[in-house]
């Protein structure tokens, strides 16, 4: 006979416009994580593989699952929902409408991406009392304020690098497709380094224009970078820049560890 599981665990599940992470918790803290994308063999980020992926995070783990949360900003795979409900004997699925510790100032929360959100709780958790920038470089740039550590302000959105690529290539007669790594000369001294040099410090000055501009009116602002890419990004006076690869997660699993308001 299999053995019983030893132990019970929380898991996170992000389901984004280009990958899906599973990030195991204990005590509060990630232990353990695995990421989809479409283009994963067999089965991308189907139902049946984000169900295989959290069985084998389990497996790793020794242990059970005792709560889920999830969210999603981009489609939702036929048959998760079902799946999910039956996985853990809790399971909270994260919205612009669901009840958090932050006073939502937001105006269309219903239309309020849930990653947004969750990351935004994610830089709470880690410095409960600061304003708060975070930055979540992905398919789309986003940025949220969190002021004082309880009240979610909103932010921006702008395209991300490879969608900023992709639109060269797409709205343009000539311009290839170019690929974001690679050489970045200040010059570029080709069509492709042109693209490339072009696109990412466009991204660089954006981001810390936007850091600039939120530091004046919030003197102590904390900046937190999380996504896909950080871009080697640096503040220019010397502010440290914080970095966490499971703002999200942590933004999710924060919803397990404590009450909802």
């Amino acid at each position: 006979m299999p053995q019983a599981k030893s132990h019970s665990l929380h898991l996170t599940i992000d389901i984004g416009n280009t990958r899906t992470k599973l990030v195991a918790f204990a005590n509060g803290q990630p232990i353990d994580s695995i990421a989809l994308t479409d283009d994963q063999q067999p089965h991308g980020r189907t139902a049946s593989a984000i169900a295989a992926a959290a069985m084998a995070l389990a497996d790793r783990q020794d242990a059970l699952w005792e709560a889920i949360c999830w969210c999603h900003t981009g489609p939702v795979p036929e048959g998760f929902t079902e799946w999910v409900s039956t996985a853990a004997p809790r399971v909270v699925q994260l919205t612009g409408l669901t009840p958090t510790p932050l006073q939502m100032l937001y105006r269309t929360p219903h239309t309020l991406g849930a990653d947004r959100l969750a990351a935004a709780l994610g830089a709470v958790s880690l410095m409960p009392h600061a304003h708060l920038l975070v930055i979540d470089i992905g398919t789309c740039i986003t940025y949220d304020v969190v002021e004082g550590g309880h009240a979610f302000l909103g932010g921006n959105i702008s395209p991300g690098v490879r969608l900023r690529l992709q639109s060269l290539h797409n709205y343009t007669a000539a311009l290839p497709l170019v690929c974001a790594e690679g050489e970045q000369p200040l010059v570029g001294y080709d069509t492709e380094t042109a693209i490339r040099s072009g696109v990412i410090a466009g991204v660089h000055a954006e981001i810390l224009g936007i850091v600039r501009d939120l530091s004046s009116r919030y003197p102590q602002l904390q900046v937190w970078l999380t996504g896909g890419e950080t871009l080697g990004l640096h503040h220019p006076d010397g502010h440290p820049l914080h970095r966490d690869p499971y703002l999200v997660a942590r933004g999710l699993e924060s919803l397990l560890s404590k009450p909802l308001s």
